[in-house]
């Protein structure tokens, strides 16, 4: 018996921030669709944390370097990415 596949339903940036307010769980939102992200090792975090520490002594002033727990807005002309941690 085949059973025809459902079409996820999209939300808008809106709806997608405001549900953010109220979860603990890392999402990311890509063109209208949220996925649940996983957590990350030690390791990442030793990584991320020197590549940050590089990147802040290197970049000028006027940059600003952040490891994790922001929200990044990305726009291309074929995704809109949008990164969000608790």
């Amino acid at each position: 018996m085949n059973i025809p596949a459902q079409k996820p339903s999209l939300i808008s940036d809106e709806e997608y921030l405001e549900g953010e307010k109220y979860t603990q769980i890392r999402h990311e939102y890509i063109n209208g669709l949220i996925n649940a992200m996983s957590g990350t090792s030690d390791k990442h975090g030793l990584i991320a944390g020197n590549v940050s520490a590089v990147l802040n002594i290197r970049l000028p002033d006027s940059c600003q370097v952040f490891q994790s727990d922001m929200k990044a807005h990305i726009k291309t002309q074929l995704l809109d990415i949008r990164n969000c941690p608790p």
